[in-house]
């Protein structure tokens, strides 16, 4: 499972701590918890952060369950088991943690640590876009688009492409642009592809730049 121990990834800086209840609030403490395992395994000490990690995670802290999986998955944990990795990232999906979520999209894509099932991979990509994991929005779009484990739907594929262009993804901006371009599952508008087919331009996207002379042309 070397694809998907590659993809996951560890907690972020700590945020700074929040002034009310709620979940900003549980993300502070969360990676307040983790942080000493963090370092444990920064420093080299993969046994004690995984002891460390083990216990936050059997208390419900997401990014210990998410941190464990990913111990197991790398192979960086005595006895690592596929099936406590899968559990692992179930259980901090279950509790909202978008990366999770995301990671499971890619398990079940993949087929590593489960059998491949793409329904079940478009609805945790679709979870984890919902929840605002913005790499979760180009492979649920896409699932949407082709019809790829959901019934295919121009419309919500739509929906998630723009949300994966307004995070910057330069394949979802030029994707966007052509839906824009050609009226699929939204109102065909020619100057909207063109901003974004311009965007993606500016993002590198060679392509892009020839479709915006195409329609600057017209």
């Amino acid at each position: 499972a070397a694809g998907i121990g590659a993809a996951l990834l560890w907690a972020g800086p700590l945020p700074a701590p929040a002034q009310s209840a709620g979940p900003a609030a549980r993300d502070a403490l969360e990676a307040e918890q983790i942080a000493p395992a963090y370092a444990e395994y920064r420093a080299g000490a993969i046994a004690a952060a995984a002891a460390r990690f083990e216990a936050l995670a059997r208390a419900g802290n997401r990014l210990a369950q998410f941190n464990l999986a990913v111990l197991h998955v790398r192979g960086e944990i005595a006895h690592p088991d596929p099936a406590r990795a899968l559990a692992l990232l179930q259980q901090a999906a279950d509790q909202g943690l978008g990366s999770a979520m995301y990671a499971l999209g890619e398990v079940y894509e993949a087929g590593e640590l489960a059998p491949k099932d793409l329904a079940a991979s478009a609805t945790w990509y679709r979870r984890a876009a919902d929840a605002g994991q913005i790499d979760a929005a180009t492979p649920a779009a896409t699932a949407y688009f082709l019809g790829r484990g959901v019934e295919r739907d121009y419309t919500v594929a739509a929906r998630y492409y723009l949300q994966a262009a307004n995070g910057g993804d330069v394949g979802a901006q030029y994707l966007y642009a052509s839906l824009c371009e050609q009226g699929l599952g939204v109102p065909q508008d020619r100057r909207l592809a063109r901003y974004w087919y311009a965007q993606a331009a500016r993002n590198g996207d060679p392509g892009a730049a020839v479709k915006v002379q195409e329609l600057d042309a017209e």
